[in-house]
């Protein structure tokens, strides 16, 4: 059941609210899957990296009392799920595509600093591009490209095209070393894991890139980057 309304965030929400507190809170960590709490720095973020994981086991003992409701409730679906932790799937069309990926892009776009921030010039150089490769994008895409300015508006499925294809060829000139590596880290981690049989190969080897991706977010970008 958990596996069919992953890819509806408002349904899972309201599945893993009646099972913890909210989906925001300090000690809530990734959709019930961290022990370590969060930290504040503008918003709610999780540096730890290394953090052990809750288990069905200790997740129906109530080990970590700070993330169930104070009433002590249990919700029937306890009972349905048969691995709380483990059946929970965090989908990476919310958590990357209009998640990480696009807030990446966001701060790179429209972000209040210069030294981040894209220039205008560079902003109508990747919105040309953009639309200069739409005639070549084959038809079984279903949304084509659009200017950079139309981030705000993009839907999942651009982004996934924009993240899986496009980035590589569009940023490079406009970005430095260091940042257009920090970017491929995560291409190549969701190329990885999006891809079945590569996935099974290569699945510790996109973790370790999604960890560097993750530490060298803080360094470029600030600490309320940081995300895992």
């Amino acid at each position: 059941m958990l596996l069919h309304c992953s890819h509806y965030s408002n349904a899972k929400t309201q599945l893993t609210n009646a099972l913890v507190k909210n989906n925001v809170g300090l000690w809530v960590g990734n959709a019930i899957r961290s022990n370590a709490p969060g930290r504040t720095a503008g918003r709610v973020t999780y540096p730890e990296l290394d953090a052990p994981l809750r288990t069905d086991s200790s997740f129906h003992q109530r080990l970590q009392p700070e993330q169930h409701n104070n009433d002590k409730r249990r919700s029937i679906i306890e009972n349905i799920i048969p691995d709380i932790v483990g059946d929970v799937c965090l989908d990476y069309m919310h958590v990357v595509c209009i998640g990480e990926y696009k807030k990446l892009l966001n701060r790179r776009a429209f972000g209040k600093f210069d030294n981040i921030r894209f220039s205008r010039t560079n902003i109508t150089a990747i919105s040309n591009y953009r639309i200069g490769i739409c005639m070549y994008i084959p038809s079984n895409f279903v949304r084509k490209t659009r200017p950079l300015e139309e981030l705000p508006r993009s839907k999942a499925t651009e982004l996934r095209l924009y993240l899986l294809y496009i980035c590589p060829a569009a940023y490079r000139p406009f970005l430095s070393r260091k940042r257009f590596q920090h970017l491929m880290l995560l291409h190549v981690a969701i190329k990885i894991l999006v891809n079945k049989d590569r996935c099974r190969e290569f699945a510790s080897y996109a973790d370790s890139l999604l960890r560097l991706f993750v530490k060298t977010s803080v360094e470029l970008y600030g600490f309320p980057f940081y995300f895992f």
